[in-house]
């Protein structure tokens, strides 16, 4: 019985074995028709004459055109008169600082100068009178100039009171804080919080915004004002004109201001190209060149036959090329099934 077994399967598995490969027997139709007489069918397009950019890659930052910090010329309890994010005119008052300890040491220190001058102005009569009574033999030149230097003396701590008291009024004068430019608030100190002298209260940047790229040292020469720069932001390409080239460096590259067309958000991270020169061609899609020799090519058709036309690559553009040799805008360049001809092949033209 077991023997049996697999005859009987055999015999079951080979009119299934027939009925799914009832073709193989039959040959391929397609390789019964000699090469050159087969039709491949392909689709076709025609190269579009373009100008492509060739320039330098860089990559840059996008920050305000202008950025101010605004220091404290006083010290004080900051008040606020304006809220974050907010935007300035120039001039406009930010915020307050108060010192209540200024303000009475200034009333402390007016009223000290009040009491010496009425105290110099007395040593003054009494210098006339001793005078006087030197004059008479009543005192001697001793006490003439004990008095004088008491005098100085007075005058000294007089002139040092007005002193503290112009400084004091220096720093009051201070204590007023404006916008320098015309912008946004980016930072402000926190209403209520103490600020020293020269301390940061704000900042202030302007609505405009520049490119700053990072160059390799090495394309230096090849950069200059006015420069075209072609930027690659989330909204699309944006032209933009170099504006300065910094002489200090960043991480050991150099600095490059560019101006965009339009405003972008600031802190945003773009890919750029700077353009150094350009080239003349034709641009057709990547699929429709081959290889053939170890060359780039494609094929042109011309009355249902391929004809074989060796190119040069000028530019990769991820889908496209640019190349640069003799074509035409009205010429027929495979492009599906390209990789499927030969030179003299008869092709089938998709519509």
């Amino acid at each position: 019985m077991n023997k049996k077994l697999p005859v009987f399967l055999l015999l079951i598995a080979l009119p299934l074995f027939a009925l799914f490969n009832d073709d193989d027997d039959k040959p391929d139709q397609t390789l019964l028709v000699p090469k050159e007489q087969r039709h491949v069918k392909v689709s076709v397009v025609s190269p579009q004459s373009s100008k492509a950019v060739i320039g330098l890659n860089a990559r840059g930052v996008v920050e305000p055109a202008v950025a101010l910090s605004i220091n404290a010329q006083s010290e004080g309890i900051f008040h606020s008169k304006t809220a974050l994010s907010s935007y300035v005119s120039k001039g406009d008052k930010i915020g307050v600082l108060s010192d209540p300890v200024r303000t009475m040491q200034l009333s402390a220190l007016r009223s000290k100068i009040a009491l010496l001058k009425e105290q110099v102005g007395i040593e003054r009569q009494k210098g006339k009178r001793n005078k006087e009574m030197l004059n008479l033999g009543i005192i001697s030149e001793v006490d003439i100039l004990v008095q004088e230097s008491a005098i100085r003396e007075k005058e000294l701590v007089l002139a040092q009171s007005e002193n503290d008291v112009a400084r004091l009024l220096l720093l009051q004068k201070g204590q007023n804080i404006y916008a320098p430019t015309s912008g946004y608030l980016r930072s402000i100190s926190a209403d209520g919080s103490y600020v020293g002298y020269g301390a940061q209260v704000a900042s202030v940047t302007s609505s405009a915004v520049v490119i700053r790229l990072f160059v390799n040292p090495a394309y230096a020469k090849s950069l200059h004002i006015h420069q075209a720069v072609s930027v690659t932001a989330p909204t699309g390409e944006i032209n933009a004109t170099i504006a300065a080239i910094l002489p200090q460096s960043s991480s050991n590259l150099i600095d490059i201001i560019a101006k965009p067309s339009q405003t972008l958000p600031v802190g945003l991270q773009i890919s750029a190209t700077i353009k150094t020169d350009s080239l003349q061609g034709w641009i057709i899609p990547k699929a429709s060149i081959i290889l053939e020799q170890n060359r780039p090519a494609v094929f042109v058709i011309i009355d249902n036959v391929a004809h074989i036309h060796f190119v040069n690559v000028q530019k990769d553009m991820i889908d496209k090329v640019l190349v640069n040799d003799h074509l035409n805008a009205d010429d027929k360049i495979a492009y599906k099934n390209a990789y499927m001809l030969n030179d003299g092949a008869a092709v089938e033209v998709l519509p």
